[in-house]
């Protein structure tokens, strides 16, 4: 078990290495200088937090969303469920076809808010899951 979790902060990590070589987040563009810096920082920060939270539904047994079942209908769940999987494929199209648009600097705004959308979502997966796991400083 913990060699899996190993093996998958490892693949986490060459991802991040990857995508941050991929994007050059530092590089300045000579036109569209700050929506293409928000838009590359933006997107890294939602692959962080879209591992992290990969990363806790893949190793944590004790998860559960919600606190009481009964009072949630399956359509909340089913629509979660839908936002996570198109959360996890809509920005990285988005980031791989970027420069195919022709106006980039909307192009760029849209997508940032997107990213910054999902990256809400995710954080507020993360604190909403019950992952049983005790932190001492919270309790």
């Amino acid at each position: 078990m913990i060699l899996n979790q190993i093996f998958t902060v490892i693949a986490f990590i060459i991802l991040f290495i990857v995508t941050y070589f991929y994007l050059h987040p530092l590089r300045m563009h000579k036109k569209l200088k700050y929506s293409t810096l928000v838009l590359k920082f933006s997107y890294l920060s939602y692959q962080v937090i879209g591992m992290w939270l990969a990363y806790m539904f893949m190793f944590f047994r004790n998860k559960t969303m919600f606190t009481n079942m009964d009072t949630v209908s399956s359509n909340v769940v089913y629509l979660i469920l839908a936002l996570l999987i198109i959360g996890y494929i809509i920005p990285t199209v988005g980031i791989l076809i970027r420069r195919r648009v022709k106006n980039r600097e909307s192009y760029n705004v849209l997508l940032s808010t997107i990213n910054i959308g999902y990256i809400v979502l995710f954080v507020l997966l993360l604190f909403a899951t019950n992952w049983g796991v005790k932190i001492a400083l919270v309790e």
